[in-house]
């Protein structure tokens, strides 16, 4: 079976990359923990950088100096909305998990001074955070979810957390190794969560996923079998669903595209955890269509997709059919 890997020219930040993407912006992390977005693909007229402050206070300074060393691993997630594409790209909602406890910030870029820092709702850690029709919902490492609203508009600091699931352990995730979760945004307009299953916490290979859909009605999370026509690709970026029904895709439909993320047991043996999971076959591909040759060179970097925002002649932002991270066939997606 073919499975293409669209794969971009090489990008040279001046600061260490932060692994991930989200609206085709990419991040690096100062001494300081001060954020520095720019996107490798830009229109005309957009500008490329976008500086954010730290994420800590400068009365925190002790705290930073010690955290210095782990800041690779600092920040493990973030995701961005942005309400006018065309005419206001640079202003933005960016929403980070971060920390050893994986809580959540956001900053408005066109508002806030400083980041807001969102005190969590449950006894557990964040393991995705999405943007899904008006609303950012944050996935909790046992399957729980929240909801909150992040207005430009608004004075309010703490925006209100709604639980729409709770924390559920299922005997087959307390029986197996789960390692990640992700939050994705079917091109259909579902809101769905992939369990990522490795072998155990010190192996670092994917053996298993399985992919839920939210139902909103029953506030809990059910299993599905088949994507039908759609592609999902997760890791560290914001995740994308691809409408493999469209003739120019290459994707191969009923699957998931994965790449390495930032799982820390295990990443001395390099980022090599790559491959497409088919549902049907309840298979791993491993063979990306690749060149060996790059992964000497990725022994200490962590692959992630980016899905750059494609405009229409007219200027308009392409987002699939009506949707933050939705995806038609002709969207590109790139490895870096």
């Amino acid at each position: 079976m073919d499975h293409p890997v669209f794969i971009s020219r090489r990008i040279k930040p001046t600061l260490e990359l932060n692994p991930g993407s989200s609206e085709g912006w990419l991040a690096t992390l100062d001494d300081n923990f001060g954020f520095t977005l720019f996107k490798p693909f830009m229109r005309n007229g957009e500008r490329s950088t976008v500086h954010l402050p730290p994420l800590f206070p400068p009365s925190d300074a002790l705290v930073v100096k010690k955290l210095l060393a782990y800041r690779e691993y600092y920040v493990m997630k973030f995701t961005t909305f942005t309400p006018d594409p065309v005419l206001n790209p640079n202003d933005f909602i960016m929403v980070a998990i971060y920390g050893p406890s994986c809580e959540l910030a956001y900053i408005r870029t066109s508002k806030d001074a400083a980041w807001t820092h969102i005190p969590s709702l449950l006894d557990a850690y964040y393991s995705d955070v999405l943007y899904y029709n008006d609303t950012f919902y944050a996935l909790y490492d046992k399957g729980g979810l929240v909801a909150f609203d992040i207005s430009e508009d608004s004075s309010q600091a703490q925006p209100i957390m709604k639980l729409i699931v709770r924390n559920r352990m299922t005997p087959a995730e307390e029986n197996r190794y789960v390692c990640r979760r992700y939050l994705v945004e079917s091109y259909k307009g579902e809101l769905l969560q992939v369990q990522r299953y490795r072998e155990s916490r010190v192996a670092h290979v994917t053996k298993e996923f399985k992919v839920f859909k939210l139902s909103f009605d029953q506030s809990q999370w059910v299993e599905i079998n088949y994507l039908e026509d759609e592609a999902l690709f997760i890791g560290d970026s914001t995740s994308v669903s691809v409408d493999t029904s469209s003739t120019s895709t290459q994707c191969q439909s009923n699957c998931i595209y994965f790449v390495d993320d930032k799982d820390t047991i295990g990443f001395d043996v390099g980022p090599l955890d790559c491959g497409v999971y088919n549902l049907k076959t309840r298979s791993v591909f491993r063979l990306f269509n690749i060149d060996v040759r790059l992964f000497p060179k990725m022994s200490e970097r962590i692959p992630f997709w980016v899905a750059p925002t494609v405009f229409s002649r007219g200027g308009e932002a392409q987002k699939g059919t009506s949707s933050h991270h939705r995806q038609q066939g002709q969207q590109k997606l790139f490895i870096s």
